[in-house]
Formats: structure tokens, C-alpha cells, sequence
């Protein structure tokens, strides 16, 4: 008898250890799992830091990149190899002698600026030698620069190797961002233009170039956005300013008179045909920040050693450079009077002409100055 319940305490007690090991081995099979499953989760989520730290390098380098390419924003043409720019002071000279205006360095055309660029200010030179042809119609943007755009009635053809030809009645070559958040301020505007052949005459053909502008904007429901300083080398053989007060309707007289005339190695004293001729027009508002100075120059070097630069007209708009057309109300029109000056920076620079055959431009370049 107590052989029989010895057993069956055995029994019992076996079945009682038995569940207990069942369960202890479940534990720590779970607990393994767990485990592995807690390493496997910790190895990913470093290789995920790792993903996103890398991401986030990458990021941080392109947005650094871009952060370059806007403080540069500098094109340099692929055509010339290498545009060294030197610091030998220089001066410009004038039809009556040597200027004022001291030059330091030349741009990435090997052109002479003739002020120096504002720290960290805004520039933009005309990517046309990329070695791609294009032809670029009214209201298309060059392919290879957003912030170039044809407007007007004609179509402008990049030949690929730095120049850009103008044909119809009325082209125009604009330069402003897309989103037109930008502004140009006080700025020294470049360009070399070469007349080649008219299908009409109109007294202001020639090379025109626009700051201080939101005329790409500018209609006839709002013509208070075409205000505009033009510096103007005429083929007539002028050299002008004239002011744009309201887009269609108010331009002022030509200053500093109307018939300030560059002189030309011409029988009738125009403009010669088939010639580069270098313009720059310097808009600058003075220290009173109440009136603007405008300059004029001409390089007839095709930009030799940067070019030799003759100041051809200059005039100080201080409020009292009107419309010629008196009928218009601008001040009803657009809250400001006739003889408003723009001293507020403008969205747009562009380049003008009119009825063209064909008309060459090169070396178009815009930079903010000092």
C-alpha cells in the first residue's frame, strides 16, 4: 500500500514539474524572440539613421549648391576658355577726355566694369555659348536660363557660340525670374549690338535696353507697370534717356536734350552697319534716395583689352523730367505724378528694338553695383 501511493506521489508531482518546465521553456522561447526580434529592429533603425543622415547631407549640399548658384549666379561663357579677370586699376574716357569713374576689374566676358558689383548682389550674364541652337519665340524662356525670356512681337535665335540675333517688328529680350520675386536695383547693364539690316525706319530703333522696369507685366488695363529708364543708342546716331511713365500713353522728352548725337565714323553720322559696338547703361540712385543718375557708354573696341569705354550722356532725374503727352492724368491713372522717379527697384531689365531684319547681340550681362 505505501508502495502504491509512493507512486502516485511521483506521478503528481512529475506532472507538477513537467507543466512548470513546459511553461519556463515557452518564456524564454518568447523571451528569445523577442530578443532577435529587438536587434533586428535596432539594426534597422540605425540603417535608417543612416539612410536619412545621408539624405539629409545630400539635401544640405544641394541646397548649399543652389545657396552658390544664386550668390554667383555667374555664367561663365563656355566659348572662351578662360576669362581671367584682373584687378589693374584703369580709368574710362569721355568724348572730352578722362572720366571719373575708376575700373578695377573685368566681368567673366572680359568686359571692364566700370563700378564695382554689390557684395552679394544679384548678376546674370547671357549663357549664348553653350554650343546649343535654339530659336526662342515670343513668350518662350531660353531652354538652358529660366530667367531669360523673349516678349514682343519677333523671335530672338541663340547661335550657340555667344551671340543671339534679333528679327521682327518689335523683339525684346527680357531677364527676370520666373516667379518675379527678384529685383534689380541700382545696376550697370551690358551689351554689344551690331545693326545689320532694318524692314522699316523708326526714330527709335537702335539699341535700347529698360531698367527699373515691371514692363513685362505692363498692359493696357494696367499701364502704370510700364514705368521705365531707358538708356537708348539710336541709329540715328543719338545717345538718350528717355523715361516711360505710363506703358502706351506718357513718355518723356529725350535727355539730356533731343538731339544729344554720339559721333559716328559715318558720312551722314548714323550709326554704321555690321559693327560691334558695346553699350552700357548705369542706373544709380543717389545717396538722397530721392533722385536717380543715368550714364550712357560706348565701346568701339569690340572689347579689347575690356573695352574702351566713352561716357556718351548722363542726367540726374530729381522730379522734374515729365510726360511729353500732357493730356494724360497719371496722377488719377496711377497715384503718382507726372514726373515721378523710380527709385523703386524693378522686376525686369531687358533689351529693345524695332522693326528688324536682323540686329546682333553678344555680351549681355546685368550686374547690381555699388
Amino acid at each position: 500500500m505505501l508502495g502504491v501511493n509512493k507512486h502516485k506521489y511521483l506521478i503528481k508531482n512529475m506532472k507538477k514539474y513537467f507543466f512548470y518546465i513546459l511553461f519556463v521553456a515557452a518564456y524564454l522561447s518568447a523571451s528569445t524572440v523577442y530578443v532577435l526580434t529587438m536587434i533586428d529592429y535596432g539594426r534597422e533603425a540605425r540603417n535608417n539613421d543612416l539612410i536619412m543622415a545621408k539624405e539629409r547631407k545630400i539635401q544640405s549640399e544641394r541646397i548649399a549648391a543652389r545657396q552658390a548658384k544664386r550668390n554667383n549666379n555667374v555664367v561663365a561663357p563656355p566659348s572662351s576658355t578662360s576669362t581671367t579677370q584682373t584687378s589693374t586699376p584703369a580709368t574710362t574716357t569721355t568724348a572730352g577726355g578722362v572720366a571719373s569713374v575708376p575700373v578695377n576689374i573685368n566681368d567673366s566676358f572680359g568686359i571692364k566694369m566700370l563700378f564695382p558689383t554689390m557684395p552679394n548682389g544679384r548678376t546674370w550674364f547671357a549663357n549664348w555659348s553653350n554650343s546649343h541652337n535654339r530659336l526662342i519665340d515670343s513668350g518662350d524662356r531660353d531652354p538652358y536660363d529660366n530667367e531669360f525670356i523673349v516678349r514682343g512681337n519677333g523671335v530672338v535665335t541663340v547661335d550657340g557660340q555667344g551671340v543671339a540675333s534679333f528679327n521682327g517688328e518689335s523683339p525684346r529680350m527680357y531677364v527676370y525670374d520666373i516667379n518675379k520675386l527678384k529685383r534689380w536695383d541700382n545696376v550697370e547693364v551690358t551689351v554689344y549690338g551690331q545693326r545689320v539690316s532694318e524692314t522699316g525706319t523708326e526714330s527709335y530703333q537702335g539699341f535700347v535696353i529698360g531698367a527699373r522696369s515691371d514692363h513685362q507685366d505692363a498692359t493696357l488695363e494696367k499701364p502704370c507697370l510700364g514705368r521705365t529708364y531707358y538708356g537708348r543708342l539710336l541709329y540715328d546716331g543719338r545717345a538718350v534717356f528717355q523715361k516711360e511713365v505710363i506703358h502706351e500713353g506718357a513718355y518723356s522728352i529725350n535727355m539730356p536734350s533731343e538731339g544729344n548725337k554720339a559721333a559716328w565714323n559715318t558720312p551722314d553720322n548714323t550709326m554704321p552697319r555690321n559693327v560691334w559696338i558695346g553699350v552700357k547703361f548705369v542706373v544709380k540712385t543717389n545717396p538722397d534716395s530721392k533722385s536717380v543718375k543715368l550714364e550712357l557708354y560706348r565701346d568701339l573696341t569690340d572689347g579689347l583689352n575690356g573695352g574702351t569705354w566713352e561716357k556718351m550722356a548722363e542726367y540726374t532725374d530729381n522730379g522734374n523730367w515729365f510726360q511729353t503727352d500732357t493730356e494724360v492724368d497719371v496722377m488719377s491713372l496711377c497715384g503718382y505724378s507726372a514726373g515721378e522717379v523710380l527709385v523703386v527697384p524693378g522686376t525686369s531689365v531687358f533689351v529693345r528694338n524695332d522693326k528688324i531684319k536682323s540686329a546682333l547681340y553678344k555680351n549681355f550681362s546685368i550686374r547690381e553695383i555699388q
